[in-house]
């Protein structure tokens, strides 16, 4: 992931993530509290956990996983082929409001202040 890359909205999920750095920095806000991630550093968020990430080096990689299993859908529904073997040119701006429309209304994830969407994945904010 290039720098500044991460989920800009803080939202919350019925499924528990992971990240495993393996080389960069990320840093993760979770429940409110900062965490900084860097190479050799597994940073866990609990599922209802309100939370987003921002890479802070020019590269962060990282091995990302979810349980229970079938977010990793989302994730392929929203992806593009990578047209060459390299990072991608850095997104400038706000996240396309289309794609964040589809991340938020698939039931695996939601805006951290939508209460309603929240009490329809059952899950309780932490």
């Amino acid at each position: 992931m290039p720098a500044g890359s991460g989920p800009r909205l803080l939202h919350v999920h019925p499924i528990d993530e992971w990240f495993y750095v393996l080389e960069g920095e990320m840093t993760a806000e979770v429940g409110g509290q900062a965490i900084v991630g860097r190479a050799g550093h597994s940073l866990w968020i609990p599922r209802g956990s309100a939370h987003r990430f921002t890479v802070t080096t020019p590269i962060c990689r990282a091995l990302n996983g979810h349980t229970p299993i079938g977010f990793e859908q989302v994730v392929i529904d929203l992806a593009e082929p990578a047209e060459k073997r390299e990072l991608p040119t850095p997104v400038q701006g706000p996240p396309d409001a289309s794609l964040v429309a589809k991340l938020f209304n698939n039931y695996w994830s939601a805006d951290a202040n939508d209460h309603w969407a929240l009490s329809r994945m059952r899950v309780q904010r932490v």
